[in-house]
């Protein structure tokens, strides 16, 4: 299976067959990550959102949390524990 993820507060998620057939989709808070771990079993590639701090937004994230890449530090931990590779694309192709 394949799981898509957009990063940020609210994650957006994507679970397809390996044929791209959708399976279930939906989003959820950041903060409610680990209850959605689950949805890392029995995948083999996860394509994510990159992160990208571009310099016409800098001063909109002036004191952000940056909660996008530390959704992103998460998803990475969880493939690597998995053994799953991750693929990462900028907002634009996705």
């Amino acid at each position: 299976m394949i799981l898509a993820l957009d990063p940020g507060e609210c994650v957006g998620y994507a679970l397809f067959s390996d044929d791209g057939q959708p399976i279930t989709w939906g989003q959820f808070e950041w903060e409610a990550f680990e209850g959605y771990a689950t949805l890392f079993q029995h995948v083999r590639v996860v394509v994510c959102e990159r992160f990208s701090l571009y310099g016409s937004k800098a001063s909109a994230q002036v004191n952000s949390e940056f909660v996008a890449s530390q959704v992103i530090g998460v998803v990475r931990y969880l493939c690597w524990q998995r053994g799953i590779p991750v693929v990462f694309q900028p907002a634009s192709d996705i």
